[in-house]
């Protein structure tokens, strides 16, 4: 996204702005945590979904329309305010939508309504109106706001900001038709994916997808300048709230059903998400985007730099050409990942994550991972639990981070770093003037500061060396001797 246009949505969205009305005081917050309903038919409570990926974006309190549960559809009325509502105090900068804005409100409604079991009604706005109403004003540094979901009057509510011509003419493709999409998105029950000082409570999405391709909840462009359609964090988000068994496609988006079911790609932008069947995903020569469901899945990348979410169920993950950025499953299975590019395993289980060809990055997370690199220069992250961190050929980085790590680096020039709480792990083939080790200053409480002071920390046992790191972690160099060790083997950083 451009700096002027990124300024743009960061204040569109800010602090007081957009979803996050629902989490400040007043009456909208009190319903959202009252758990009751009204004849509004709004719905909130302590429910998350469980998926990291999905509670970027769904509010924790699982505020949506309706009073069925998490996927139970619905029917939501909307209307256009005549003039200010009393319960939003007295603004005279109040003005009513045009017919240009009403159409592009409309337009972006069915854009959500084809996703997922979620209808929309137009009603007067005489007496209490719909359950989302729309206005504008003038505002002050923003494009628009929203208040999520609730039984409060102004539960569900957008005003967009008079102050931009983009507003007052929006239609697919320009700046405000993407306001009004992020806008509606608060008010059926999403906020935004990264902490944009607004006020927005996590879990976040990483920075590298934390753009309009994933959802247009984030203040970032993706592929396009301004989206006119919806990403795939989106679909998958508001099927999570209002449910869908059907199988379709909105733009590039494509979602299954709960059946096994094979995707193939082409040579544009394809983005899929799976259900609850064992899918296969066979992308093309665009970069892609994969979110797996709940079977035992296989991934394959194709060419391009592709984006591959395992989740939950053991997925066999091809990553192919490209620069590919994987993230593993959430179970204890086998999560295997194969790419020629930037790699990362991430998600809870037991995991098996193996780079290839290419730069690659791979993050073990929770679970006891087996992390295996490949020929190039890679950089290797293990997780919370004790995990088996292999190097392979080349010049690679090893963090083997929480829990009792057993590191090899293979081929080529290694820096094993050891920070704070790393537990007790072990080095199997740390070489001579080849490897390094790299130990954060004062691990521990230990005092360190120098590369001797790591080199006095050191003892003889049998034939390994054991240095104490404090605080019960240690690190343990196989089959090596004190005498072998040297200052020019050792950083400290």
């Amino acid at each position: 996204m451009s700096s002027a246009i990124e300024a743009g949505l960061a204040a569109a969205c800010a602090c007081g702005s957009c979803g996050c009305y629902g989490h400040s005081s007043g009456s909208a917050a009190a319903a959202l945590g009252s758990g009751t309903t009204d004849g509004r038919q709004a719905l909130s409570g302590s429910e998350t979904s469980g998926d990291g990926n999905l509670d970027t974006v769904v509010i924790g309190t699982s505020s949506k329309w309706g009073i069925g549960m998490m996927g139970v559809g619905t029917t939501v009325t909307y209307s256009f305010m005549d003039s200010l509502p009393s319960y939003h105090g007295v603004d005279s900068s109040f003005m009513a939508f045009n017919s240009a804005m009403e159409a592009a409100a409309r337009s972006a409604l069915d854009v959500w309504a084809a996703v997922a079991n979620i209808s929309f009604v137009e009603v007067s706005d005489a007496g209490a109106g719909g359950q989302i109403r729309f206005g504008a004003n003038s505002q002050s540094g923003s494009s628009g706001y929203a208040y999520y979901p609730s039984t409060s009057e102004i539960g569900g509510d957008v005003m967009i900001a008079t102050n931009y011509s983009y507003n007052l003419a929006p239609e697919v493709g320009n700046y405000g038709y993407l306001t009004m999409l992020h806008e509606i998105g608060h008010a059926i029950g999403l906020k935004h994916p990264g902490n944009y000082s607004a006020g927005t409570e996590g879990p976040f999405l990483p920075g590298s997808i934390d753009n309009t391709d994933t959802t247009v909840m984030s203040y970032y462009d993706g592929s396009a300048t301004y989206a006119s359609g919806l990403g795939w964090l989106d679909v998958m988000a508001v099927r999570y709230l209002y449910g869908t068994d059907t199988v379709g496609s909105i733009g590039n988006v494509t979602w299954g059903a709960d059946t096994a079911e094979i995707f193939t790609g082409d040579s544009g932008i394809n983005y899929f998400l799976g259900a609850g069947g064992s899918d296969l995903f066979q992308l093309g020569a665009g970069d892609d985007g994969v979110m797996a469901g709940n079977g035992e899945d296989t991934l394959s990348g194709g060419a391009g730099n592709d984006l591959l979410y395992g989740n939950i169920g053991t997925d066999l993950m091809l990553g192919g050409d490209g620069n590919d950025t994987m993230y593993g499953g959430q179970n204890g299975g086998a999560t295997q990942t194969y790419g020629s590019g930037t790699t990362l395993a991430y998600r809870e289980g037991s995991d098996t994550i193996s780079g290839g060809a290419g730069v690659d990055m791979i993050y073990g997370n929770h679970g006891g991972d087996l992390l295996v690199a490949g020929s190039e220069s890679d950089k290797i992250y293990g997780g919370q639990d004790s995990d088996t961190i292999s190097g392979g050929a080349g010049g690679d980085a090893l963090y083997g981070n929480l829990g009792n790590d057993v590191l090899t680096g293979g081929d080529g020039y290694d820096y094993f770093y050891f920070t704070s709480n790393g537990g007790s792990d072990t080095i199997t083939d740390f070489t001579y003037f080849t490897d390094y080790l790299a130990v954060q200053a004062n691990i521990n409480g230990t005092g360190i500061a120098t590369d001797a002071d790591v080199i006095d920390r050191a003892s003889q046992v049998g034939s390994d060396v054991v240095i104490d790191l404090g605080a019960g972690n240690s690190v343990t160099l196989s089959n090596y001797s004190t005498a072998s060790l040297n200052v020019f083997d050792i950083y400290v950083f």
